[in-house]
């Protein structure tokens, strides 16, 4: 798996897409300072997930957009592309090329993708972490980031390692592991709410439960009486609508009968209306004013004409005759004018064209002189400017030699200064490092060691009493809970707890509490007591009747009773082969009685082997002997005798670990006072090792200050005295070309003044040629002028002329026009006085048709009046019969509302539809007074039965079944957060493992690359205790000839030796596929450059490496370069190479 190629658009300088194609091995980035080199290591770290601004060297997100230049504007966007090759299968994903992409809005949105699918940015660390890429971003050593490495925490330097043995998955995955336990965690404690809330509710729930059914069997009992009583109600009103509805037909059908002949009536009176609204008298009338009025037109057209005809035969028109001859006339004369004129512009051209060619002549003439003065000028000017230039040599030579003596007799200053100086380091030097041999601190670094190994050990006892202080705690809260348990056993509620609760006069203790017994024979003895052992001690026979009726009477239970005096006494000890049950206790007389009788072996072999006793024989176990019975066995349920002795047992051994408690405490509170004290010890001896190395450290630098000062101050003399050899050596060079100089000057003569007569006599003939040419140009341009006028004059003409001939033939067809009419006017008069009486005849016919119609309308005037009188009398009829109507149908709707209103109720009530309400109760036998007799008492005892929840039944049993499912789930819950929890061990110790090989190779390879880089020292590393809790890395370097093991106290080019040692060492010890390396060798002289480079060499072969640099050393093991530069418009631009290693 290696980089295969990258490509920025838009990223911070690059504004164009630019692709760097990358190779196995190593690839080398080069170019000025500010040319973008860095940008391409800043683009390899976001596009692989880096989120800080500032590790990219910016402000905020934004800023890796390109922000414009003063030749492009600003861009919107950025975007880098990686293309990874994964032939190999390194990565784990089904493709041998990858392709990463990142994206960024100047809005701050932000995509990213894998092979052109959008992806988040986990998944591409996902993709990577098993490559050792992530977070930290090991890999990628930019600027700065070795001074990072060296102020990193021993905590931060264990994360480099976790990262490149890829520990981060793991820690990721116990993170999110975690996260779903503390998640768990509170769905735990809410569903234990959840299990105790309903187990309160179920209580309570089951009494309602049982309301609601009772409820339920009178609430079926009150729907079924319901039922009923709305049956009956439906058959009487379908019986009442059955009647209205027969009713209600036969006045219909009257009414219907009187509507036709009130329609009849109405008819009649509608034709009769419509004859006269059909507008025939209306017509005739009209008919008979138009004739009238058409009369009066044509009598007045007639007058008209005549008026007319009178008029225009008087009418007369004239000619215009004379105005055509005279605009004839001007026009001929005008023609004759412009042939005058073009005669004259032909003579005038003419001349103009000999003035032209005259004017030409004396052009050439006087261009022929200026270019034979101009090359004279060009000669002379020549000779003045070389003159000039050698004089100007000659100045600055004698310029450089003055300057030249005065930096020679500076450089001889500085000589003598540096000279003297170099006395003073050399004097300097000899105080500070009089024998050459480093101060040993052997006896601080002990008193360290000694006072580190005092404070683990006083660190560890107090750990150790700690834990015991732990333990006895745990041993006496096992010990109080056991005591109470027994305690919780021994006041269980019986005969004898009650009559002692009672406080009756003369009962005393429980006999178990009376006794004692010798240890470990507690067992025996209860058995040979039996039920006595729970017995109440009373002080009289009459005391224990009394108690025992009292128990009788408040039903309390049963008990046993031992009268005793308050003597107590023990048997002598016998000289049998076993001892006596009375000789192992302290008890009254009747107790030692009764265990007279029992022999107390310590086991059952030792009692089996008693063969002549008469005695029964108990064992320490409870096993029971006798001849005729054998009782024993384990799991025996222990008697209070027993309980009594197991408690006093427990509250003695009680005292016992608090003594003991105590004394730990004390023992606890001095550990930590040795602690304190060891503590103190350490850091006061650290302190004087640190005070002693850091003004060895300050020696050291001193000294190496002075010794590069020294070898500066020599440098700078061999510096200065090689300028004043090449001052003095230009001195020479100088006068040599000043001589030379000198004498060319003599060579050059004076230069003379170019003659101007021939070029002024040219010019005043060619101004005399062209004043010429003016004068005939302007006697062209009048006569053209007045061509232009009399043009213009003669086309006026013309148009007079048009106009006068169209206004005599108006004339013409004016006159043409009026006859016509005279003839129109006169055919008018000869045809109206027959058309006239033809109109006064049809006036006659008009006049008696209107007479006619006038009668025909007053009959039937009359005939419309008989028909309204009949239609009044029918309307008043057929309104009385419509209002009976309209009663018998609001009756019916009455009656179909009350039986929709029971349908609707029957549907709400009972979920029944009237007809299926009908089929259900087709005979009943109660009367409806019976029926709403009996739902009310129904009601009644619903209602004292007060407010219950009719849904109980079923909230119960939902109850019952939610808190079954709880309780389930709780069981689940907790397997799983078991299960959890043995992740998280499991990935703790694979961490700890992965991390622990790690830190070993890492340790290995450090220990060998550090004497690679700085000859004849020791480097190692080691593990310490971080206040975080986890065990951090803390690294211990020893150059040659100093006694510095922290990196804190090396110099600015060690310092960096050492972190790129570390870097490297975790390189070799868990490879990763690729490595960046930006300007890491930047501080280094050249010794030790060739040592890092040979480093470097070595993680060729397993790692591609590309380094951003400006050594040429390291520009020369590369396998390929790319030259980075600035453009002037502000874009960086790159050039790649290959190179040819053969070569």
């Amino acid at each position: 798996m290696y980089l295969k190629s990258i490509t920025l658009k838009g990223f911070k300088s690059f504004a164009q897409p630019t692709t760097l194609q990358l190779e196995p091995g190593i690839t080398c980035v080069v170019g000025p300072n500010g040319s973008g080199k860095s940008n391409v290591v800043d683009g390899l770290a976001w596009v692989m997930g880096e989120q800080g601004p500032k590790t990219l060297r910016g402000g905020k997100m934004e800023d890796v957009i390109f922000a414009g230049s003063a030749n492009k504007a600003p861009l919107g966007r950025a975007e880098v592309e990686l293309v990874i090759d994964n032939s190999d299968g390194h990565l784990p994903i089904e493709y041998t090329e990858v392709k990463i992409s990142r994206v960024l809005f100047r809005n701050g949105a932000s995509e990213y993708a894998i092979n052109g699918e959008i992806c988040r940015l986990l998944d591409i660390q996902e993709l990577l972490s098993d490559t050792g890429l992530g977070r930290e971003m090991h890999v990628i050593v930019g600027q700065g980031q070795l001074d990072t490495v060296l102020r990193a925490t021993p905590s931060e330097r264990r994360a480099f390692i976790e990262e490149a043995a890829g520990i981060l998955k793991y820690r990721r995955r116990k993170e999110k592991t975690e996260r779903k336990l503390d998640a768990m965690q509170a769905n735990l404690t809410r569903l234990q709410d959840l299990v105790s809330e309903v187990r309160r509710n179920l209580k309570p729930l089951g009494r309602q439960a049982e309301v609601a059914k009772q409820a339920k069997e009178i609430a079926a009992s009150a729907r079924e009486l319901k039922g009923k009583l709305i049956a009956t109600q439906l058959r009487s009103l379908r019986q009442q609508l059955d009647s209205v509805s027969k009713d209600e037909g036969d006045r219909k059908a009257q009414t219907s009968y009187a509507q036709q002949q009130l329609e009849s009536a109405r008819t009649g009176i509608r034709e009769i209306e419509n004859s006269f609204d059909s507008g025939e008298l209306d017509s005739a009338r009209s008919n008979l004013y138009a004739i009238e009025a058409l009369e009066t037109r044509i009598r007045n057209l007639t007058n008209l004409a005549s008026q007319k005809r009178t008029l225009l035969v008087g009418d007369t028109t004239t000619s215009s005759k004379n105005e055509v001859d005279e605009l004839n006339q001007q026009q001929t004369s005008l023609q004759q004018e412009l042939l005058q004129l073009d005669t004259q512009l032909q003579a005038v051209a003419a001349d103009l064209a000999q003035a032209e060619q005259h004017r030409e002549r004396m052009a050439l003439e006087l261009a022929r002189h200026e270019a034979e003065l101009d090359r004279a000028r060009e000669k002379a000017e020549n000779k003045r400017t070389e003159k000039s230039q050698i004089a100007a040599q000659i100045e600055n030579i004698v310029t450089r030699r003055q300057e030249n003596l005065t930096a020679e007799n500076t450089l001889r200053g500085s000589i003598s200064e540096t000279r003297l100086k170099l006395s003073a380091l050399e004097q300097e030097r000899n105080i500070l490092d009089p024998t050459g041999q480093a101060v040993s601190d052997d006896a601080l670094r002990r008193a360290y060691e000694n006072a580190q190994s005092g404070e683990r050990e006083a660190r560890r006892r107090l750990d150790a009493a700690r834990e015991e202080l732990h333990r006895a705690e745990r041993e006496r809260d096992s010990l109080a809970a056991r005591h109470a348990a027994l305690g919780l056993l021994l006041e269980q509620e019986d005969g004898a707890k009650n009559v002692r609760k009672a406080n009756l006069n003369g009962v005393g203790e429980l006999l178990a509490d009376a006794i004692t017994i010798d240890s470990g024979y507690e067992t025996a003895i209860a058995v040979a007591l039996g039920t006595i052992a729970d017995s109440v001690l009373v002080e009289s026979k009459e005391q224990a009747l009394a108690a025992l009726r009292y128990l009788k009477r408040e039903n309390l239970g049963r008990a046993e009773f031992v009268i005793f005096d308050g003597a107590k006494s023990r048997r002598r000890v016998s000289t049998g082969e076993l001892p006596r049950a009375s000789e192992l206790v302290e008890a009254p007389e009747g107790v030692l009685d009764i265990l007279d009788g029992f022999l107390v072996a310590d086991s059952l072999e030792q009692a089996e082997s008693i063969r002549s006793s008469d005695r029964p024989v108990i064992t320490k176990d409870g096993d029971y002997i006798s001849r005729s019975l054998i009782r024993g066995g384990s799991n025996k349920q222990p008697s209070k005798l027993e309980l009594a002795a197991e408690r006093d047992r427990a509250s003695s051994e009680l005292q016992d670990y608090a003594r003991i408690i105590d004394q730990l405490t004390s023992k606890l509170e001095d550990a930590k006072l040795q602690l304190t004290a060891a503590t103190r010890l350490s850091e006061q001896s650290l302190g004087d090792l640190q005070k002693h190395d850091s003004e060895l450290a300050k020696k050291a630098e001193s000294l190496g200050r002075v010794i590069a000062q020294l070898d500066s101050t020599n440098a700078e003399i061999l510096r200065l005295q090689s300028e004043l050899a090449e001052v003095e050596s230009a001195n020479s060079e100088l006068a040599s070309k000043k001589a030379s100089y000198e004498q060319q000057l003599t060579q050059f003569a004076d230069v003379t003044e170019v003659d101007l007569t021939a070029r002024e006599t040219a010019l005043a003939a060619l101004d005399s040629a062209r004043a010429k040419e003016l004068d005939v140009r302007v006697s062209l341009s009048a006569l053209q002028e007045r061509k232009s006028g009399v043009g213009r004059e003669q086309v006026l003409i013309s148009q007079r002329l048009a106009e006068a001939l169209a206004a005599d033939q108006a004339r013409a067809e004016l006159l043409n026009q009026r006859k016509q009419e005279v003839l129109n006017a006169e055919s008018i008069l000869e045809f109206s006085p027959k058309l006239l009486a033809k109109i006064e005849q049809l006036i006659l016919t008009a006049r008696t048709k209107v007479r006619e119609l006038d009668a025909e309308r007053g009959q039937k005037m009359q005939r419309l009046q008989q028909l309204r009188q009949q239609a009044q009398q029918l309307e008043s009829q057929l309104s009385s019969m419509t209002q009976g109507v309209q009663e018998i149908e609001m009756r019916s709707y009455e009656l179909r509302l009350q039986l929709q209103s029971l349908s609707d109720r029957s549907q709400e009530e009972l979920s029944f539809s009237a007809a299926d309400l009908l089929n259900e109760y087709q005979e009943i036998v109660e009367t409806q007074s019976e029926l709403e007799t009996s739902l009310r008492q129904a009601e009644r005892k619903l209602n004292q039965l007060g407010a219950f929840n009719p849904l109980a039944l079923e909230e119960f049993s939902a109850l019952e079944e939610r808190h079954k499912y709880l309780s389930e789930q709780l069981e689940d819950l907790n397997s799983a957060r078991a299960d959890l929890r043995g992740i998280i061990s499991d990935l703790d110790e694979k961490m700890e493992i992965t991390f622990q090989e790690a830190f070993a190779d890492t340790k290995k390879a450090f220990e060998e690359v550090f004497p690679i880089l700085f000859p004849g020292g020791t480097g190692s590393l080691s593990l310490i205790d971080d206040p975080s809790g986890e065990t951090g890395i803390e690294v211990a370097v020893k150059p040659v000839g100093k006694r510095i093991e922290r990196m804190s106290l090396l110099s600015g080019g060690e310092r960096s030796l050492a972190a790129v040692a570390l870097l490297v060492a975790i390189f070799k010890a868990r490879p990763s596929p690729f490595y960046v390396l930006d300007e890491v060798e930047a501080a280094l002289d050249d010794a030790n450059l060739g040592r890092l480079l040979s480093v470097i060499e070595t993680l060729r072969e397993s790692s591609q490496l590309i380094i951003v640099t400006h050594q040429k050393r390291t520009m020369e093991i590369a396998d390929a370069l790319y030259g980075v530069s600035m453009r002037q418009d502000g874009i960086t631009q790159v050039v790649g190479q290959k190179l040819d290693k053969a070569s």
